[in-house]
C-alpha cells in the first residue's frame, strides 16, 4: 500500500500547502471543504495525523531522507533505507520538517473555523489526542516546526486538559531547550 495519502511526502506538502491557501477563502472552504474532508477521510481514519506520530512519521523520515539523498546527487540510495530513522528530537531532515509544517498549517483551518464541519473534524482529532500529538513535535530541533506548533497550541489551548498544560509548561522550561525557546516565543 501507498505510505502517503499523496505517495511521496514532498509532493504531499506541496499540495497541503497550496490546499490549505486556497480554503483560507471563505467562498472556497464553504464549497471544497466537505469534499476535502471526505477525500482525506478526516471524519474517519484520518490519513494526515497519524504521520505526526513517530510510527508513520519515521516511514515518512526515511522517504525524505531519500530525496535529501538525490538532491545531493548520491548515487547510492540503498544506505539510506537501511537507516533507522531518528525520534523527533533527533530528526533534521528539512523535508520531513517540511512536511509537519505542512499539515499542522492545514489542520489549524478545522480548529480555527466555526463550520460545523470544521468543528466535527476538530472534535475527532481532539478525541485522538491532538495536542498531545502536536506537543511531542516540539522535540524536533526546527524552530520553523515549534513555531507552527506553537501557533496552533494557542489557537487550541482552551481545549487543553490539566495533564497537558503541565506538560507543556515543563517542556517550555526544560533548561536543554531553553535557549531555543526563548528564541522562539520572541519571534512569536
Amino acid at each position: 500500500g501507498e505510505m502517503t495519502p499523496m505517495g511521496d511526502p514532498v509532493k504531499m506538502a506541496a499540495a497541503l500547502k497550496c490546499l490549505t491557501k486556497l480554503l483560507s477563502e471563505r467562498d472556497v472552504r464553504e464549497r471544497w471543504l466537505e469534499h476535502i474532508v471526505e477525500k482525506l477521510q478526516l471524519k474517519g481514519d484520518d490519513c494526515l495525523m497519524p504521520y505526526l506520530m513517530i510510527k508513520k512519521f519515521q516511514e515518512l523520515y526515511k522517504l525524505c531522507e531519500l530525496h535529501a539523498d538525490c538532491t545531493e546527487n548520491s548515487q547510492d540510495n540503498s544506505t539510506v533505507l537501511d537507516i533507522s530513522p531518528p525520534d523527533f528530537s533527533g530528526s533534521t531532515n528539512r523535508y520531513a520538517h517540511e512536511v509537519v509544517i505542512s499539515i499542522v498549517n492545514f489542520l489549524k483551518i478545522f480548529a480555527e473555523d466555526e463550520m460545523e464541519i470544521c468543528e466535527e473534524v476538530s472534535k475527532k482529532m481532539n478525541d485522538r489526542g491532538r495536542d498531545t500529538i502536536l506537543f511531542n513535535l516540539l522535540a524536533i530541533p526546527s524552530l520553523e516546526v515549534q513555531k507552527t506548533v506553537l501557533e496552533f497550541l494557542e489557537k487550541s489551548v482552551e481545549d487543553l486538559d490539566e495533564q497537558e498544560f503541565k506538560y507543556l509548561v515543563e517542556s517550555m522550561l526544560d533548561p536543554t531547550q531553553l535557549e531555543q525557546k526563548s528564541a522562539l516565543l520572541s519571534s512569536l
